[in-house]
């Protein structure tokens, strides 16, 4: 960030940093569109019961919104701003609610951590999950909740809460 910040100086221009949570609503996105592939693969996703860490899911459309905003404000020039979504959920709520939207709806698996392992090291070495790992998984066990409180006071930003639907993770050209 300080070097973005600092090129724009070096150019007489401003600059400003915005920082999305979990982006979704184009289908290009690493995890809730990955999640309803192998849904839609296998009708079915498998989660380990403690994926309870809590998600702000925030739609491309709201950033878009957002990167507008900021523009017209000067408030923001040389200011960094998580751009969280509108609503605060766990991962488990929110891989249900994505499983309940696709057609046919997927039916969500909670099994214990050593059988979910178990489950993963199997799809490695049959070829699936590839690039799925211990840090992911630790990551469906962590909080990764930010402040919305500077970008709505700064420049109104008023994400919408999370109410997918099948064609948010249908790639947009």
């Amino acid at each position: 960030e300080r070097a973005v910040f600092e090129g724009a100086a070096a150019r007489a221009t401003a600059a400003t940093v915005l920082r999305p949570t979990l982006v979704y609503g184009a289908g290009r996105d690493q995890t809730l569109s990955r999640i309803v592939d192998i849904a839609r693969r296998w009708h079915r996703f498998v989660l380990p019961r403690d994926a309870r860490g809590l998600r702000q899911p925030v739609h491309v459309r709201d950033l878009a919104a957002a990167a507008f905003a900021a523009t017209t404000v000067a408030a923001t020039h040389g200011q960094a701003y998580a751009l969280p979504g509108g609503e605060t959920l766990t991962y488990r709520d929110m891989v249900a609610r994505v499983l309940a939207v696709i057609e046919p709806p997927a039916k969500l698996s909670e099994v214990p951590s050593p059988l979910f392992n178990l489950l993963l090291a199997a799809a490695h070495a049959a070829g699936y999950a590839q690039g799925f790992g211990e840090a992911a998984v630790k990551r469906m066990r962590s909080d990764l909740v930010f402040d919305i409180t500077p970008a709505v006071r700064d420049f109104g930003y008023a994400p919408r809460p999370f109410r997918p639907t099948a064609e948010m993770f249908d790639a947009l050209d």
